[in-house]
C-alpha cells in the first residue's frame, strides 16, 4: 500500500510527537519529578502510528505496559496523559475501568481489571 504525501507527514508528525512525549517523560522520571514507574515507547513509534491512523474513533485498541505511543497515535490528550502520570488527574484509567466494568464477565477485561487495581492500590 502506497500512502499519500499527506499520510507520511501525518505519520511523520505523530511519530515525532510520540518521542517528544516519551523524552520528557524520561526526563521527568530521571530526575525523580515523576512518581512510580514507567515504560518508555522509545524506538516503537512507526508501529503505533502504522497501525492507529488506519483506525477510526469508534475503533478500540488494547495496548500493553508501553501504551503511551498506541494513546498519543490514538488521538489521546497529552496533557491529560502527563496529568495522569503525575496522579494529578485520572482520565483513561477511569475510562478503562469504566469499559472493564461493562465488560465484566470477559477474561481479557478481568486480566486488565486486576492489573489497573495493583497499579491503583
Amino acid at each position: 500500500m502506497q500512502l499519500s504525501r499527506e499520510d507520511l507527514l501525518k505519520a511523520y508528525k505523530g511519530m515525532c510527537e510520540i518521542r517528544e512525549f516519551d523524552d520528557a517523560v524520561h526526563y521527568e522520571f530521571a530526575a525523580d519529578a515523576m512518581p512510580g514507574f514507567v515504560h518508555l515507547y522509545v524506538g516503537e513509534e512507526a508501529s503505533a502510528m502504522g497501525i492507529c491512523m488506519h483506525l477510526n474513533e469508534k475503533d478500540t485498541i488494547a495496548s500493553t505496559h508501553r501504551g503511551h505511543g498506541h494513546c498519543i497515535a490514538k488521538g489521546c490528550d497529552i496533557t491529560d496523559m502527563m496529568k495522569e502520570l503525575y496522579g494529578k488527574k485520572m482520565v483513561y484509567v477511569v475510562v478503562k475501568v469504566a469499559q472493564c466494568i461493562l465488560q465484566i464477565f470477559q477474561k481479557e477485561c478481568l486480566e486488565q481489571m486486576e492489573l489497573l487495581v495493583a497499579v491503583l492500590l
